[in-house]
């Protein structure tokens, strides 16, 4: 449901939900023994509650500035969550306030909820599905031609109220009564026009506020007093909120007198009723006959209340010509001024529906009014097909929507705009439902809020009921939620009367079509909010599992990039222990080579030394076993590329 109120933000993130003043108010009467309590002594015990509870849960005063008391009292006056019923006892003059209902109580809902159901039963349905036992005639009349014939005037006035006045009896339909006459000096005097019929629609028991959809809306109830020379009289709107349609036919109201209608202008309530239109000239009578003549405007016929309300079985759009019922003949014939308005009646007429056809050719269509519903009473249905109760008209069966579980089906056609019931529940405040009910079985699933009350579906366990048989079973806890408010075909609108949840059609529903609404933000969906809440929560858990895995690679990456960094500096280490290695073993091996060297070149001193024979003497090379001669030998050092440390030269003699 759509909250139209304003809400005062939370002064701290802690605050619960149901502290605020209409609550503390609540509290403070719901302690007394009595259950009620004058205004001064309540505003004092809420405040000086406000003032503890904040200390006990060390939280901000609701009923905080310089005048709280002030803002205690206007909580009281406006009571815009229906907490307190407001009353004066016997010799008192204070307003005392007592609590609306008692929290949690299942015989006072019970009770209630049952005898709801009968009011709708016998005083709703028989209007919602009572079928007319006559069609309807339209209200369309042919234009009649124009003429000067006083006595063609009379006849055709005469058709004009006989068509008006078909098949209607004379005591229910009377005609309408205007009291504005022309002066002697030209001006116009026009009192209140009132319109008055036989019978009412009288004021329904299921009474409505506000609708919980957006597309659907539901009139508040509008009442006017009409006020004329003769008294003050009400007219009820039967298309209003507080009239489901249905009119009471043992209500009924004066009609005004019409057996003595006289020439005389100064008898307001005896005048003929005589229509001009405004803006054409028509000729009146010499105002020196004081002839009363009516000017009024034929577009629409309305009284105080507004456009919308209902004249019996009359469009908006027929004259007031036609509505000059029961007048005799002798009475028509006897005085000059009733055949003057007749024959301005008839003129009206004709010139209005000249007008009319001008305005409707089609290079500029107008618009047309809709006519409004036509007025049927109790007697004009046949109320032999009429449901008793619930049972007649919805079953529960399975859905047809996957995993919708059981649904609620019409077992007849649902006439559109009809209230077809109500939703039940346990009324709770909100501190109550989260302490006792909150997340207990499914109790969040089928409870619903009614402004700041919850209303309870469910049984301790917090499941719903499903035995027929029991006091507290509601057929229409089992309706399915559609997919949007514009698909729904069952609408929640708030009832006037306290914790009244009502079901409404919001289009012809045919049999054995299953019965979907929408239920709003205040209804906690198992198949929407706890599925979110659990994606989140697996997400918040995918997300952790995700960031501890993330964690634990960076852990790992930075481990194996230590142990890299560990694996290269040992590399390193031992390429720098093997290059210390290897320029040990070089410099160990340069110095066996200069060693070597040594050697070599101290045995290459000795070879030269022995490499001056005397002559005769041989050369031997081991390694080949060749001799040289000396000569060969000198040719064979300039040549050879054989080291001389490997040769090694042994003397022989000859």
């Amino acid at each position: 449901m759509e909250d139209t109120t304003l809400k005062r933000k939370r002064g701290t993130s802690i605050q619960p939900r149901w502290y605020n003043q209409a609550y503390l108010l609540f509290l403070a009467l719901r302690q007394h023994p009595e259950n009620s309590l004058p205004r001064i002594q309540l505003i004092d015990a809420a405040i000086e509650l406000d003032k503890k509870i904040g200390v006990e849960l060390q939280l901000p005063r609701v009923f905080r500035g310089k005048t709280p008391k002030n803002s205690a009292s206007a909580t009281l006056t406006n009571n815009s969550d229906r907490y307190f019923i407001a009353f004066k006892p016997e010799g008192s003059k204070s307003t005392h306030f007592k609590l609306a209902y008692t929290p949690g109580n299942v015989g006072d809902a019970v009770k209630e909820y049952n005898s709801w159901c009968t009011k709708l039963v016998e005083h709703d349905w028989p209007f919602c599905f009572g079928v007319p036992k006559q069609q309807i005639e339209p209200h369309y009349h042919t234009p009649v031609s124009h003429t000067d014939d006083s006595d063609s005037i009379d006849a055709m006035d005469k058709d004009l109220v006989h068509l008006k006045l078909h098949d209607q009896s004379p005591s229910k339909i009377q005609p309408a009564v205007d009291s504005s006459i022309i002066s002697q000096n030209g001006e116009d005097k026009a009192d209140t026009v009132t319109i008055e019929t036989a019978e009412i629609a009288k004021t329904t028991d299921v009474e409505t506020e506000n609708i919980v959809t957006d597309d659907t809306h539901i009139n508040k109830d509008m009442e006017d007093d009409s006020n004329t020379e003769e008294g003050d009289h009400t007219m009820e709107d039967p298309d209003s909120s507080s009239n489901i349609g249905t009119p009471d036919p043992n209500q009924s109201v004066n009609t005004a007198d019409m057996s003595n209608i006289t020439d005389t202008p100064d008898a307001d309530q005896n005048t003929d009723i005589s229509v001009a239109d405004p803006s054409t000239d028509i000729p009146v009578a010499d105002q020196s006959t004081n002839t009363p003549v009516v000017e009024q405007s034929t577009d629409t016929l309305m009284t105080d209340q507004g456009k919308n309300s209902p004249v019996t079985d009359q469009s908006a759009n027929t004259p007031v010509a036609d509505q000059s019922a029961n007048i005799s003949d002798a009475d028509a014939s006897n005085t000059n001024s009733t055949d003057v308005g007749r024959k301005l009646n008839v003129q009206a007429y004709i010139e209005q529906m000249d007008t009319q056809d001008e305005s409707a050719k089609p290079t500029r269509p107008k618009k047309q009014p809709i006519p409004p519903e036509p007025f049927i009473t109790l007697e004009q249905l046949d109320l032999s097909n009429i449901p008793q109760s619930w049972r007649d008209i919805v079953r529960v069966a399975p859905s047809r929507i996957p995993f919708g579980g059981n649904g609620l089906f019409a077992k007849r056609k649902l006439p559109y705009n009809t209230p077809i019931g109500f939703y039940f529940g346990v009324p709770m405040t909100e501190d109550e439902f989260d302490s006792l009910k909150d997340r207990v079985g499914r109790s969040s699933e089928y409870s619903i809020m009614y402004r700041r009350t919850v209303l309870d579906a469910t049984d301790d366990e917090g499941q719903p009921i499903t035995d027929e048989d029991s006091p507290r079973f509601c057929p229409f806890h089992y309706m399915n939620e559609t997919s949007s408010q514009k698909t729904a075909s069952v609408a929640f609108v708030e009832g006037a009367i306290v914790n009244q949840i009502i079901c409404w059609t919001k289009k012809d529903i045919e049999e054995g079509e299953e019965l979907l609404v929408w239920y709003g933000k205040d209804v906690h969906r198992y198949w929407t909010e706890e599925e979110e809440e659990a994606n989140r929560k697996k997400e918040h858990k995918e997300s952790k599992v995700e960031k501890t895995r993330l964690v634990q690679e960076r852990k790992m990456d930075r481990l194996l990039q230590r142990q890299e960094r560990e694996r290269a500096l040992e590399e390193k280490k031992k390429r720098k222990e093997l290059m210390k290695l290897d320029k040990l073993e070089q410099e160990r091996i340069k110095k066996l080579k200069r060693q070597e060297n040594k050697k070599t070149k101290k045995v290459v001193v000795q070879e030269e030394e022995l490499l001056v024979p005397e002559k005769g003497q041989l050369i031997i090379v081991d390694e080949s076993g060749a001799f040289f001669s000396q000569d060969e030998l000198d040719q064979q050092r300039l040549c050879t590329t054989q080291p001389m440390k490997d040769i090694i030269l042994v003397n022989y003699s000859e």
